[in-house]
Parts: C-alpha cells; structure tokens; sequence
C-alpha cells in the first residue's frame, strides 16, 4: 500500500473510532455506507450473528452508495479482526493489487470469509460464495468464477452430502473452465463429477467422467491428476460394492504417489484400502497398512485432521477384532481427544 492511501486509512480509521464513541448515529444516517460501517466495527467483538448481518448490510451500501476503495479497506480491515486467519490477512493485500476496483475488491474478501468459515459454518461459506461469485462474474474474473462455483459444490459434497446440489455447481465450473480452454481445470471436475456419481450409485456416469478426465491430464502430461483419478475409480467402485477393482486402483495410485514421495497422500490411501480389507475380512494385511500409517505418523504428525480421525478409527477397529483392549483403548483416547479439539474449535465433522 502506498504511503498516500495508508495515510488516508489511518485518518478515516481514526475518525471511525472517535464516532464509536458516541451514542447518538442520528447524523450519519445520511451517509448509510459510514453507519453501517460503524455498526460492524462496534458490535463485531460481541455479537458474531450480529456482525453477519452488518457485514451484508455494509456490502449492500457499499455498492449502493459509495463505491469507495477507502471504504472496502476499512471492511477488510475488520473482517482481519473479527476472523483472524492467515487467509483474511492475504485479502488485505489482494485488494490492494486491484487497485482502485472495490468491487473486485470486494468479491476477494467476500471469497475469503467463505474459505475461512468452511470448517465452522458451511452454510455461511456456500452464500458468501456465491456473492463472491456474481462480482468475480460482474468483473470478468472468469477464473475466479468457476474457482468459486466448484467451492460451492465441494461444501455441498463434503460438508452437507448433498450431492445433487454438488454435481450442479460443478457443470457450472466446467462451463467456465472449458471456455477458458484450461484443460487442467476442466480435468479436475470431470473428475470430480466421476466421484460424485459414484457417491449416487451411478456408476456408469462415474466411471465415464473420470475416464475423461484422464484423457484431459494425459493431454497435458499431468501425471498428479491420473493418479488422483485412478484414487476416485477405486472409492467409486467400493461404493458400488466391486472391493476387488476398489483395491487395485487404490494400490495403483499408491505405486503414483510413491513415485512422488508424497506421505500425505499415501496415508489418506492406507486408510481407504483399511476399510476395503475390512470389508472382505483381510485383517493381516490391514494390519501392515495401520503399521504402515503409525510410523508415518511417528515421523510427521502434520497430516489432516479427517486423515488422522480416519487412521484412529481403523486402528480402534482393527483391535476390537483382535481383542486387545490395552492398544483399542489407546487409539480410542487418541480419536475422542482429537474430536473433542475440534468439537471446541467449532469445526464441523
């Protein structure tokens, strides 16, 4: 930020902050933009619905009234405050980079309030998605439209299991995508659709999306990509009760990812290809693949949340069949200790 328009935003913020103190708004009412603007810097602390609505209502008075870059600054500047990720901090900067454009501006913090709510408040993500999504499109930000509409379709698919809702926003993305002629992209949501549809049971559908999404990162030499599909034939083919031809695309994209050094990877398969010996009561070698997972989680505790609760699970299981009560007991501790981290983050499972 330039020393001009940092000085600026400090004298307004200063001039903000003297107005807090007052009770009487009466006077700036004529200026809806400013009042709004003050409601959320006063009541962002203490009320977090409340703020909600302010930040909506500072939005809509942004658009209408003002139009003023300070303005969304000022906006971000308390969404930084009231949401404090690393992620919101980028927003600061992004805007920055669009210059004097509030409404790009805009739609950048509007995008990163839903990421930053994806955890907690799905609902709150998928709406401020979609608002993100309508000044991206207004601008046209192209990209960043179909980035948001397959967001959208992954909080539907994750975080609510509607998977009709999902498979909407994705067709969106694609169109986008493939006007774009971003192949990659395009690539990814095709393959996404193939693992939705297998989610639905239409297997067909499923099988017939992924295989063209292999042929999109074929194109392009993006080996990542065809082992991430080989990945969702094997989850497809398990939700359609085939476990064999689950189990050889897992271990196929295994061997892929082996070839990258990927541990993150490699653990989230271990744990799928648990359940898929589980189910046809392989325990010597589910047994391996729990071993396999502790002693990368013994050099690096850094893995996903859902991936550890995952392998906590499975190990929990796997000793409840084997009777050891001393090592199920400790995996137990293990999961509900986990849970309950994320039960006071407010993260939603």
């Amino acid at each position: 930020m330039n020393k001009k328009i940092s000085l600026s935003i400090l004298i307004v913020l200063s001039f903000v902050n003297n107005l807090i103190a007052q009770t009487n708004y009466t006077l700036l009412e004529s200026n809806p933009c400013l009042y709004s603007l003050l409601k959320f810097k006063k009541n962002y602390a203490k009320d977090l619905k409340e703020t909600k609505q302010n930040f909506e209502i500072t939005e809509e008075c942004s658009k209408i009234a003002c139009n003023d870059s300070i303005l969304i600054e000022l906006l971000l500047a308390d969404t930084l405050n009231l949401f404090s990720t690393a992620r919101i901090k980028k927003s600061i900067k992004e805007s920055i980079n669009a210059k004097s454009n509030s409404t790009i501006a805009l739609a950048i913090a509007l995008n990163n309030c839903a990421i930053s709510l994806y955890d907690s408040d799905p609902d709150s993500t998928i709406n401020l998605l979609k608002k993100s999504s309508f000044y991206f499109l207004k601008e046209g930000r192209y990209k960043d439209v179909a980035i948001c509409f397959q967001n959208i379709a992954f909080t539907y698919e994750e975080k609510q299991k509607k998977y009709s809702e999902a498979i909407e926003y994705s067709f969106k993305s694609i169109y986008y995508w493939n006007n774009l002629k971003d192949s990659i992209g395009a690539g990814n949501i095709y393959k996404y659709l193939g693992f939705l549809y297998g989610k639905i049971c239409d297997l067909d559908k499923g099988i017939n999306y992924i295989n063209k999404a292999i042929k999109y990162f074929a194109a392009k030499q993006f080996d990542r990509g065809i082992s991430v599909c080989n990945y969702d034939l094997g989850l497809i083919y398990f939700e359609n009760n085939k476990t064999d031809s689950a189990i050889y695309y897992l271990q196929l994209s295994k061997k892929q990812w082996k070839t990258f050094n990927d541990n993150k990877r490699i653990f989230g398969i271990n744990n799928k290809l648990v359940n898929f010996y589980f189910a046809k009561k392989d325990f010597t070698y589910a047994s391996q693949l729990l071993e396999e997972n502790q002693v990368s989680l013994n050099k690096n505790n850094d893995f996903y949340w859902r991936e550890k609760l995952d392998f906590y699970e499975n190990a929990k299981l796997f000793y409840a069949v084997k009777k050891n009560s001393k090592e199920k007991l400790h995996y137990n501790n293990l999961y509900t200790e986990l849970l309950d981290s994320l039960k006071q983050q407010k993260i939603k499972l």
